[in-house]
């Protein structure tokens, strides 16, 4: 599922591939990926996922 994150040093897209229990698989073009929990990822904790210069997800595209 693809998401938008923005932080001080502007936007960039990520891409939620896996869901295990309450945490979430995050791909970022860097080509790596990282787990998030759900709760941070609601609560604009996603920095962890984006080098932590881009912590808030403000755009999820669910497939319809």
């Amino acid at each position: 599922m693809p998401v938008d994150v923005s932080g001080e040093d502007g936007t960039h897209a990520m891409t939620i591939i896996a869901q295990e229990g309450d945490m979430l698989q995050v791909y970022g073009p860097w080509g790596s990926t990282t787990w998030v929990s759900e709760d941070d990822f609601i609560n604009g904790h996603t920095g962890k996922a984006s080098k932590s210069d881009l912590p808030n997800a403000y755009s999820v595209c669910p497939p319809r």
